[in-house]
C-alpha cells in the first residue's frame, strides 16, 4: 500500500509503496509524507519505463544487478497509418539516453505480428545497433504485408554472429519457459506464446519478477491467451498477486481481453494502459476491473477517460494506482523488490 508521497523536481508527482507480501495490514499508510527515498546503487532496482507512443506501446526495462536494458515492444499505428518518425524523436532520445548511461546489451521482445507493437524499433534503436544481443519474438508470418519481415531482416543484420532471434511456443501443455540471464537479477518468464490463431492471441506473455516483486507484460492476449498464462503463473506464485500490469490489448474487450478472471487472478495492485487516441482504449469494464483491485493513492483525484466512442468516453476520477500513457505521458516504476515500489509521472 501507499507509504509516502511526495513531489520530485521535475519528476511530477511520485508514488512510494511498501512490499507487503501479501500481508497488507502491515502496510496502511502513514498521515505524513517523507522524502522520496535515495538509491544508493540505482542498478539494483527494476525499473519499468511505459512511453508515451500514441495507440501503440513501448516499454523500456532496466535490470537490476546488471547495466543491460529490455525493450518489450516499441510501435504505433499512428506511424502505421504514415506519421513521420522523427514525431518518435523523444521517445529515441529517451531510450538511447537510458541504454547509453548503462553501458551493457539491449534486448529486444517483439510480443507479436502486430505493427503498433513493433513498427518503431529499426527507429529507436539505429543508433544503438551495437548493443542488441538477444531477441525474442512472436512469428512474423502473420505481420501484414509481410512488415515484420523487414523488422525481422534489420534485426538479425544486427545480433552478434551465430545468433538467431528466437520465436518460442508455450502453451497450454507447457511450462512456463525460464529466459535465462535476460535481465539481470531479475527471473524473466514467458507465460504463453504462439497461442490460438489470431495475431494478437499469439503476443508473447512475460513475468519479471525481482524478490518480492513481480511484474507481467501481455502485449495483445486476449482471453484464451490469458487463460494460458493465468495457469502458468499460479505455478510460479500460487497466492501472491502482481505488482504491475500493463493492461493486455491497452485495456480492450477484444476477444476477452481483460476478462474477469484474468484481472481477479492476477489481482495487479498497479496497472498502466498504453493507449493513444486512434482508438477506444481501455473499456470503463477494464478500469472498473483493475481499480477494485489496484493500490489506493494520495494524489489528487486522477482522471481516466474510457468508452466506445471518442465524443461518448467517460471520465472516471480516481484515488487508486491506475496510469495510461496518453494523460500520464512517461510512466516510471522502479523497485528494490524488498521494501518499496515508487511510481512517478512526468512530460518527459
Amino acid at each position: 500500500l501507499l507509504i509516502a508521497l511526495s513531489h520530485a523536481a521535475g519528476c511530477g508527482p511520485v508514488y512510494v509503496y511498501k512490499a507487503c507480501a501479501g500481508d497488507e495490514e502491515k502496510c496502511k499508510p502513514p498521515g505524513q509524507k517523507a522524502e522520496k527515498p535515495r538509491v544508493k546503487n540505482p542498478a539494483r532496482e527494476l525499473r519499468f519505463h511505459f512511453l508515451p507512443v500514441g495507440p501503440g506501446l513501448c516499454t523500456l526495462i532496466e535490470c537490476p544487478g546488471s547495466a543491460d536494458t529490455v525493450l518489450y515492444d516499441c510501435g504505433s499505428a499512428n506511424d502505421a497509418f504514415g506519421a513521420p518518425k522523427f514525431a518518435y524523436a523523444q521517445q529515441r532520445a529517451y531510450i538511447e539516453r537510458i541504454v547509453n548511461a548503462r553501458g551493457g546489451d539491449l534486448h529486444l521482445v517483439i510480443s507479436h505480428a502486430d505493427p503498433d507493437h513493433f513498427s518503431l524499433i529499426p527507429y529507436v534503436t539505429g543508433r544503438l545497433k551495437d548493443r542488441i544481443t538477444r531477441v525474442v519474438a512472436g512469428p512474423p508470418r502473420h505481420a501484414p504485408l509481410g512488415m515484420m519481415d523487414e523488422t525481422f531482416r534489420y534485426l538479425q543484420e544486427r545480433l552478434p554472429a551465430g545468433a538467431k532471434i528466437r520465436s518460442p511456443a508455450i502453451t497450454a501443455a507447457d511450462e512456463p519457459f525460464h529466459l535465462k540471464d535476460f535481465c539481470g537479477d531479475a527471473d524473466v518468464h514467458i507465460l504463453a506464446a504462439d497461442v490460438g490463431q489470431s495475431r494478437n492471441s499469439k503476443s508473447i506473455v512475460m513475468r519479471f519478477a525481482h524478490r518480492k516483486f513481480s511484474a507481467v507484460l501481455p502485449g495483445d492476449a486476449e482471453q484464451e491467451t490469458e487463460a494460458v498464462a493465468l495457469g502458468r503463473l499460479k505455478k510460479l506464485q500460487p497466492t501472491s498477486p502482481i505488482t504491475l500490469m500493463q493492461a493486455p490489448h491497452h485495456g480492450s474487450k477484444t476477444h476477452g481481453s481483460n476478462s474477469r478472471e484474468w484481472v481477479e487472478g492476477t489481482a495487479p495492485r498497479i496497472t498502466v494502459f498504453s493507449r493513444g487516441l486512434a482508438y477506444d482504449h481501455p473499456t470503463c469494464m477494464a478500469v472498473c476491473r483493475y481499480y477494485n483491485v489496484a493500490w489506493p493513492t494520495k494524489d489528487e483525484l486522477r482522471e481516466i477517460d474510457c468508452g466506445y466512442r471518442i465524443l461518448d468516453r467517460q471520465p472516471l476520477h480516481m484515488e487508486r494506482a491506475l496510469m495510461d500513457t496518453h494523460h500520464d505521458r512517461y510512466v516510471r516504476v522502479s523497485t528494490d523488490g524488498d521494501k518499496e515500489v515508487r511510481v512517478d509521472r512526468s512530460r518527459d
